[in-house]
């Protein structure tokens, strides 16, 4: 479109001089000529407001352009802080299934210790059970000796009485069987209570070890109901893991999406940068257009005034033509100077364009090229020729 509207520009610029000429060579002829004349230079001044306007509603077209842009470019960022916010929920659900997986693993490895104590207490009630057992066999041994001993005493005690009913016909050699049989019994009685006294020990070791083993039993209950409970911790575990990864799944696709919204942004950034580098182009050349179509309205009025002066004032074509070859003149050389100006003003705006572009375009150095060689033909002297 800049394009466009620099070469109807350069086309508009170069036309005002002709048509000059045209209406002072042809100040002799009819009324009518004149006014065809002055015609052409109006459709000239018409075609140039519909180029004016033609760039104006391309300015506007920039504009809506402009404005679309910047409405996705805030729709984008909306979108940005929404996932922003979805990402930090992520983030805060992840960072307390990591603390959660951290108690889990905690009572995990406590469990763990609890178990090791319980297989080694469940072997100890493995060794007590044996030693109860051992004991047992003890006591059974220690119960059938009494026994045995018990049925001895009471021979002995028998014997004892039937020698004391005999007693009457004791002699020497009785007494020394009774002293004999008196010793022995009384360290049978010794042996036997001594046995009580160890059947009794061993009952009350029993019993302790008995209660021994109930307690270890009890609390190897207690930590086998601990066990079910770890393996519900353990499921529990898997589970949140099983979340943790998915979340990590989720937080892994939000950044993707995420990082390819920033890209977008930077894509629509660089492009509204871009339109509205070439809004503002297009705003100075609508400027420079519009001034010299101003400029056109002033030379078309002042055209008219000097037509109407020339009928009324020039009373003789000599001088007339005298006069009018010096107004041409003055007329040619400040519109040949003023174009001029106003090239070099473009081609010190192309320029400043192509700086800040930053790189070099074929279409605009080939504009550059014109707008340098219609200064250089501008700035060379020229005269109207009347013949």
């Amino acid at each position: 479109m800049a394009e466009v509207l620099l070469e109807g520009y350069l086309q508009i610029m170069t036309e005002p001089t002709r048509e000059v000429n045209n209406v002072l060579y042809d100040t002799d002829e009819s009324t009518d000529e004149e006014h065809i004349t002055m015609d052409q230079v109006l459709d000239l001044t018409h075609a140039q407001s519909e180029k004016l306007c033609e760039g104006e509603a391309a300015l506007e077209q920039l504009k809506t352009r402009v404005t679309e842009q910047k409405k996705e470019i805030t729709k984008l960022e909306n979108m940005s802080k929404m996932d922003s916010k979805a990402l930090k929920h992520l983030r805060e659900s992840t960072k307390a299934l990591e603390e959660q997986k951290s108690e889990l693993q905690s009572r995990l490895r406590s469990l763990e210790e609890e178990k090791e104590k319980l297989i080694t207490k469940a072997k100890v009630v493995a060794d007590l059970q044996e030693e109860i057992w051992a004991l047992q066999q003890d006591t059974d041994s220690a119960t059938r000796r009494i026994q045995n001993l018990t049925d001895e005493l009471e021979n002995m005690t028998k014997l004892k009485e039937d020698q004391e009913d005999s007693r009457k016909c004791e002699n020497a050699e009785h007494k020394s069987e009774k002293n004999k049989l008196n010793q022995r019994l009384w360290g049978v009685e010794k042996q036997k209570k001594k046995l009580e006294l160890d059947k009794v020990e061993a009952n009350a070791k029993i019993e302790q070890l008995s209660m021994n083993n109930q307690q270890v039993k009890e609390e190897i209950l207690r930590m086998a109901l601990k066990m079910s409970v770890n393996e519900d911790i353990s499921e529990k575990l898997k589970k949140a893991e099983e979340e943790l990864d998915d979340l990590k799944r989720d937080m892994k696709l939000k950044g993707e999406e995420i990082e390819r919204m920033r890209c977008e942004r930077v894509t629509k950034d660089e492009e509204v940068a871009a339109l509205t580098c070439k809004l503002g182009a297009l705003n100075n050349e609508i400027q420079l257009i519009t001034k010299e179509r101003n400029k056109l309205k002033g030379s078309n009025r002042q055209l008219w005034a000097t037509n109407e002066g020339l009928k009324q004032v020039v009373q003789s074509k000599d001088a007339k033509m005298e006069e009018l070859k010096v107004k041409a003149q003055e007329c040619l050389n400040y519109e040949r100077w003023w174009m001029s100006h106003v090239v070099g003003m473009l081609e010190g705006q192309v320029f400043a364009w192509m700086n800040n572009m930053g790189f070099v375009h074929s279409e605009w150095s080939g504009c550059l090229v014109e707008l340098q060689s219609t200064r250089q033909s501008l700035a060379t002297p020229s005269s109207i020729s009347f013949e």
